[in-house]
């Protein structure tokens, strides 16, 4: 007994559990994120799909989103879908979970050819990811204390991005020795791991209200009114929306078409998972460490000018490929860098988001910032083909670097004009 008291005093045995679970919220939710945005991309243009119909495809992030929508749901309702009663973020996230196993395991069965039924199909795949995003990072922000978020965030950003090797490089490489149906399933079943340590893990009684106890009127008052009415009577909320909405979508309008652009420069896929993706993860994995550092060193405002502008200007650097072509040393260094921003951007926007939530509605809070987040790149993104067919790939990736605009421009009227800002919230 005194030897386990001795090692849960010296590790932090609870700590150390919680961070487990954090990495495998995250590990899931990169499988899934990377298999929309990555594997399918790449599998499209294996199967010849032409940029224009590539570009439009990135709709199927869009219910990412919208899914404040139906947030509040993961605040007041639990789904009964196993034998065993589980708490209200584990009963989604497993359920969740088993969807995703599905959908991604026989997403080879659907024909391509058939665009509406595809982006549907897509489209409902976002929904699921989505859904599962909601419960994780309300189950997230409840793991972890104020002090220990930090920690907590990283973890979950580090599963992120190994799930990003799973679904990116990993199934890259498998593409390349077998057919993509069996790659699918083997990313559906990767999934499997993570809903067993779910399984396993504790969850706290946490507030919620049940629809059955409300009449509707009264439920939408509670759960979606009230939520963003707080979240609206925050001082510059209209400056914080700005910032949020155009943080980053300099960089996600790059990715819709990355993988397709170096194909189309003369990388091969495995050429990509080897060196572009792996010195992509290995760049995001240090600068989320780089940016956890400097959201212990430094104001936050500062932290989000600087990663936006250093976004904005990394994009640039990918106009050397269209110079200097097939260069190795130069596709996994650009890659570093360009990850390295995305990186250290991410964790400063998910502690930013995680700070304006209210505990009472963690879930829908978290969602309609991330929400906002994801919107105009879900809107922005499906022209990124038309751009590139119509004017050329230099402009698309210039195009690209003036996304981060309105962002910069928004966080220094905050800085300029109230100082103390985001010292209170």
């Amino acid at each position: 007994m005194c030897k386990v008291k001795y090692i849960n005093k010296v590790f932090d045995i609870n700590l150390i559990k919680k961070l487990i679970i954090a990495l495998t919220l995250g590990l899931n939710s990169g499988v899934v994120y990377a298999f929309l945005v990555t594997t399918t991309t790449t599998y499209f243009k294996d199967n010849n799909l032409s940029l224009t119909v590539i570009g439009f495809l990135s709709i199927k992030t869009i219910p990412y989103s919208f899914k404040y929508l139906w947030s509040p749901l993961a605040d007041c309702y639990s789904i009964k879908m196993f034998s065993k009663n589980f708490g209200l973020r584990k009963s989604w996230i497993m359920s969740m979970q088993v969807f995703l196993m599905l959908t991604i395991g026989f997403f080879d069965y659907i024909d391509i050819k058939s665009i509406s039924f595809l982006v549907v199909y897509l489209i409902f795949i976002g929904f699921i990811g989505a859904t599962y995003d909601i419960a994780m990072e309300a189950y997230r922000i409840e793991l972890f204390s104020k002090i220990k978020a930090g920690i907590g965030n990283a973890f979950v950003v580090y599963g992120f991005r190994i799930g990003f090797i799973i679904s990116g490089i990993f199934a890259l490489f498998l593409s390349t020795i077998i057919d993509w149906k069996y790659v699918f399933m083997i990313l559906a079943f990767f999934i499997l791991p993570c809903l067993i340590v779910i399984y396993f893990s504790d969850e706290k009684v946490t507030y919620f209200q049940k629809m059955v106890h409300l009449n509707y009127k009264e439920w939408i008052i509670n759960n979606f009114i009230i939520p963003f009415k707080k979240l609206a009577l925050k001082p510059k909320f209209g400056l914080i929306l700005t910032i949020i909405a155009f943080y980053k979508v300099s960089d996600a309008y790059l990715d819709t078409l990355s993988i397709p652009f170096l194909m189309d420069v003369g990388f091969l896929k495995n050429q990509i998972a080897s060196v572009a993706k792996s010195c992509g993860i290995v760049g995001a994995l240090i600068g989320t460490l780089i940016g956890g550092i400097l959201i212990a060193k430094s104001q936050l405002k500062y932290n989000l000018l600087f990663a936006e502008i250093l976004a904005s200007i990394t994009n640039l650097q990918f106009l050397i490929f269209l110079k200097i072509k097939n260069s190795i040393i130069l596709l996994g260094l650009i890659n570093l860098i360009e990850s390295l921003s995305y990186g250290i951007s991410n964790i400063i926007l998910i502690t930013f988001m995680s700070s304006l939530c209210d505990k009472k509605h963690l879930a829908t809070h978290y969602a309609i910032l991330i929400s906002f987040s994801g919107l105009t790149k879900s809107l922005i993104s499906p022209t990124s083909g038309i751009v590139v067919e119509s004017f050329g790939w230099q402009n698309f990736f210039i195009f690209s670097s003036l996304l981060s605009i309105p962002s910069i421009f928004c966080i220094y009227l905050l800085y300029w004009y109230k100082k103390n800002f985001f010292a209170k919230i």
